[in-house]
C-alpha cells in the first residue's frame, strides 16, 4: 500500500484465526515481512474470531476452516454481511473427516 499526497497509507488490519498454535505463528511470520500489514488481532477460536471481528473490523480475515466448537464457516455465518466485510481468506488444509 502506497502513501498519497494527501497522507500516509493505511495499513491493511489482518486477524488470523486458527485453533493451532503453529499454524498461527507461521502466518505472524510471514506476515511480519510486509510493512503495510498489521495483525489486529491473533484467535484461537471461533468465539474469540467473532468477537474480534465485531470489535476491530480487520480488512482480511484469515480463517481456518477446520476448528473445534465452532468452524470457519459458523464464524462467518455469525459475523454476517457488514457493510465493508473483511476478505476471508482459507488458510488451512484438510485434516480429515471429522
Amino acid at each position: 500500500m502506497t502513501g498519497s499526497a494527501s497522507g500516509p497509507a493505511r495499513r491493511l488490519r489482518v486477524a488470523i484465526v486458527d485453533d493451532e498454535p503453529l499454524a498461527r505463528a507461521v502466518l505472524r511470520e510471514l506476515l511480519a515481512a510486509h510493512p503495510d500489514v498489521e495483525i489486529a488481532a491473533e484467535c484461537a477460536n471461533g468465539f474469540e474470531a467473532v468477537k474480534a471481528v465485531a470489535d476491530l473490523a480487520p480488512d482480511l480475515l484469515l480463517l481456518d476452516i477446520q476448528m473445534p466448537k465452532l468452524d470457519g464457516f459458523e464464524v462467518l455465518e455469525l459475523v454476517g454481511r457488514p457493510r465493508d466485510p473483511p476478505r476471508p481468506f482459507h488458510s488451512g488444509t484438510h485434516r480429515g473427516s471429522r
